[in-house]
């Protein structure tokens, strides 16, 4: 699924994540999903090994574990969520045409 946030309300895009667990349990099937929802990935449940990153770069697309890197593995071992561990990760630097808002 790919951003399945798009127009719901915060509320219901809360709960999501324990109606896909007990979809996949149900039908023992995996989902995959594509967020940059904080109110998705806020969800206590949800571990660093089942988050994938994907960071551009000059070659492509870098995927690797959110528990794979050490600062966020610190982080969510310190009780964050994953949301709040590597949300944070995925804010853009150096885009000079965002300059024009400051």
């Amino acid at each position: 699924m790919e951003e399945p946030e798009l127009s719901l309300n915060s509320g219901i895009v809360k709960k999501l994540p324990a109606l896909m667990y007990r979809m996949q349990k149900q039908r023992q099937r995996q989902i995959l999903v594509s967020t940059h929802s904080y109110d998705l990935l806020s969800d206590p449940g949800i571990g660093g090994e089942e988050v994938l990153l994907l960071t551009p770069s000059e070659e492509g697309t870098k995927a690797e574990l959110a528990s794979s890197d050490q600062e966020i593995r610190d982080l969510l071992e310190g009780g964050l969520t994953v949301a709040d561990a590597a949300i944070p990760r995925t804010i853009p630097e150096g885009l000079p045409q965002l300059d024009l808002f400051e």
